[in-house]
């Protein structure tokens, strides 16, 4: 049984943006992408446990194809035309649905990690994120890599992501404004019901077959 570890429903996006949300810097008609990942360790060579998040190359040759990335503030962007920064939100913007506001002004959020081999590939293609709930939090589209299982649990009718293999791959699915039109429109009817209050009674459920099992009192 699925239960939904998702943010609560004032974290969400609520389709508009208010005046204090920073206002999306648009530098031409070209897509604009947002990546929550670990920005401090884009670059990171030396660090067993931050390669996960060293996903600076990948978001170089990304840029090369006419894409804009933004990544968190005070990240080193190597000088790349196309790799912006975006302002700091602290637990207040994330707890009034500030920072989803800000995301949903995307074209895409981009969730990924950089997989550097089997054991990590295993670990984060069955996790969800942090930055996954947030990205589910606002109404731009998900890009995912193909290797997310965890992205196979949800309804295929009404999708609001698409999958990637490689940069090529990624940059003509952010090219295509027709898709990403349509997977906005199903994020913008779907987001809230992934929230905790919707989705309470199938929590109430699961601790009760947790608690119908053997050995287990409460």
């Amino acid at each position: 049984m699925r239960v939904e570890p998702f943010l609560e429903k004032a974290f969400s996006s609520s389709g508009r943006v208010d005046l204090d949300v920073p206002k999306l810097e648009c530098y031409d008609k070209n897509p604009h992408i947002i990546f929550t990942g670990n920005a401090s360790k884009l670059w990171t060579k030396t660090l067993r446990h931050g390669r996960k998040d060293t996903l600076g190359p990948f978001l170089k040759r990304l840029s090369q194809h006419d894409i804009h990335i933004f990544v968190k503030e005070k990240a080193e962007t190597k000088g790349l035309s196309n790799l912006h920064l975006f302002p700091t939100f602290y637990n207040p913007d994330l707890m009034n649905g500030k920072f989803s506001q800000y995301i949903s002004q995307f074209d895409a959020h981009l969730v990924m990690y950089n997989e550097f081999n089997g054991t990590s590939r295993r670990r984060v293609a069955s996790g969800l994120a942090t930055r996954f709930a947030y990205a589910i939090a606002s109404t731009s589209p998900i890009a995912l890599t193909d290797t997310s299982k965890f992205i196979e649990e949800y309804p295929q009718d009404t999708p609001f992501w698409f999958t990637f293999r490689g940069v090529k791959d990624l940059a003509e699915s952010l090219h295509n404004k027709q898709l990403l039109k349509s997977l906005r429109n199903n994020m913008e009817k779907v987001h809230r019901t992934y929230a905790f209050e919707s989705q309470s009674q199938h929590i109430a459920q699961f601790f009760e077959k947790i608690l119908e099992k053997p050995g287990v009192s409460n």
